[in-house]
């Protein structure tokens, strides 16, 4: 156990600066979850039109992705409505809530960002080498 664990951090043990850049903070995570969702409306939107289409393959791909982001854009919006509670309320528990949700949402992304560079580095690779193997023969 982390010794930090034991700690309560409540509006007291906020410096003025910490708090301030905190609620700061807030309204571009809300500006980011409602871009995301609408996002999120267009991807449905394409998703209908695959099916339609009878791009079913295609269509199931973005059901996965799409239901990804609608998890990864609702952590941000439950961050930034902790922030507001906490803004309310002073609770150390709404704090709390707000920093788990924007951790998830942070450990998402990173983890997101590197399966796309993994990705992306067997593309190139693998580019390379169908290149290569084209100008052999």
């Amino acid at each position: 156990m982390d010794p930090l664990d034991t700690q309560t951090i409540g509006t007291d043990d906020l410096t003025p600066v910490a708090k301030s850049a905190l609620l700061k903070a807030r309204p571009w995570m809300l500006f980011f979850a409602i871009l995301g969702f609408i996002y999120v409306a267009l991807s449905v939107l394409g998703i209908i039109v695959n099916f339609a289409t009878g791009q079913i393959v295609s269509a199931i791909f973005s059901i996965l992705t799409t239901a990804i982001m609608v998890y990864f854009y609702w952590l941000l919006y439950q961050a930034a409505s902790g922030i507001k509670q906490f803004e309310m309320s002073g609770s150390p528990l709404n704090l709390e809530n707000a920093l788990y949700h924007y951790k998830l949402y942070w450990l998402i992304s990173g983890i997101l960002t590197i399966l796309g560079l993994v990705f992306i580095t067997f593309a190139i690779f693998g580019s390379i080498a169908f290149m290569s193997s084209m100008s052999g023969m």
